[in-house]
């Protein structure tokens, strides 16, 4: 820089001006840089703190599936819980409501056939009778009270009963089952 204010001072020439420029000149590129280094600074931590804040949402967007996944198959466990709950409390109301039918007509049958084993032995006969046809005990039990009304006798009614049933279960219809014993019924009332 030596030559160059040796030459200014031979030419006369008045560079205090130019000195002013060129420092505000490098003043403003100071500035310059420095704002651009700051705003890189911002960014970057806005980038950051975008990058975090995705973190977060995943780590809360996974927490929530977690969530939601813990609650479906609690749903679901539940559901089946009381599925299973309801199908033993309705196998339950049926085997009470077939045990009360059954002891209800053996009661019956001791009543017309006045013998309580005759009575049991022809009721087990009944349910056996009910198992291998497509018929329900009840309606087993309904024709036999009503063929041992028209006073058909006890030790005919196993073969009887199982003859109606064949019949029925041929035709089938189940409604045909108590009109054949009613027609056989009235048969045996007009000798």
């Amino acid at each position: 820089m030596g030559f160059f204010a040796n030459l200014t001072a031979k030419l006369g020439i008045d560079i205090s001006q130019f000195n002013k420029g060129l420092k505000a000149a490098s003043a403003a590129s100071t500035r310059f840089s420095k704002q651009v280094a700051k705003d890189f600074k911002t960014t970057a931590k806005s980038a950051t703190s975008a990058s975090n804040s995705f973190k977060i949402l995943g780590k809360a967007a996974d927490k929530g599936y977690k969530s939601v996944k813990r609650i479906t198959q609690g749903i679901i466990v539940s559901q089946a819980f009381y599925k299973f709950v309801h199908a033993i409390q309705g196998a339950t109301k049926k085997l009470y409501g077939f045990s009360q039918a059954v002891e209800e007509s053996r009661v019956a049958f001791t009543g017309l056939i006045r013998d309580a084993d005759k009575a049991k032995r022809f009721n087990n006969m009944l349910q056996d009778l009910a198992a291998d046809t497509p018929f329900t005990y009840e309606q087993a039990a309904d024709n036999a009270r009503m063929l041992l009304a028209y006073e058909f006798k006890l030790q005919n009614m196993e073969r009887i009963m199982r003859s109606i049933a064949d019949a029925t279960a041929a035709s089938g219809k189940t409604e045909s089952y108590s009109n054949i014993s009613q027609a056989l019924g009235q048969i045996q009332a007009k000798g």
